[in-house]
């Protein structure tokens, strides 16, 4: 096996993380050191350099965060796709699976219209049938001699509309 192929111990990592950024522990060791420092003169009593030392912990602090803010930015991973594989790697894959999502949404939609297609008519043919009944029911009720002239024929959609108004879902058989 090479030496390539072991993993990393714990102490290889931190000196690889050591050189690739090495101001993160030198303000953490500086922030550690003004805390010492102040500890040291507030044991002795002496005020203004007890202050002293905590302002320059928190400069060393904001010099420690800063620095880890830029590293986390500077080597930020690059954008992955699912497999783990760096999106800048393979443009041809990248693009033939931004056209397969763009062809499954097509496809999406179009059996979201079927379905809505389907539903319409299933509801048209609901309100015919019903609309059939009530006349049937009203012309079985009504006396022989109140039947008038047929009144001149609508389109079947026509009135169906008419008697279910724009919004087909909100209609009442009363």
């Amino acid at each position: 096996m090479d030496s390539e192929e072991l993993p990393e111990s714990g102490v290889q990592k931190l000196w690889t993380k050591l050189k690739r950024d090495p101001l993160v522990p030198l303000g953490s060791l500086a922030t550690c050191g003004a805390l010492m420092y102040a500890t040291y003169y507030m044991r002795q009593g002496n005020r203004d350099n007890f202050q002293k030392a905590l302002r320059w912990r928190i400069v060393f602090q904001g010099v420690t965060v800063v620095a880890a803010a830029v590293s986390l930015y500077y080597y930020r991973p690059a954008p992955r796709t699912a497999d783990g594989v760096p999106l800048h790697w393979n443009h041809e894959t990248n693009e033939r699976k931004a056209a397969m999502k763009e062809v499954e949404w097509k496809e999406r939609f179009a059996a979201a219209q079927a379905r809505r297609d389907a539903e319409d008519a299933a509801i048209r043919k609901m309100v015919e049938r019903e609309i059939a009944a009530r006349e049937a029911a009203e012309a079985k009720n009504a006396p022989a001699e109140t039947k008038s002239a047929p009144e001149p024929q609508q389109s079947s959609s026509e009135a169906i509309l008419a008697r279910i108004g724009q919004d087909k879902r909100r209609f009442t058989f009363s």
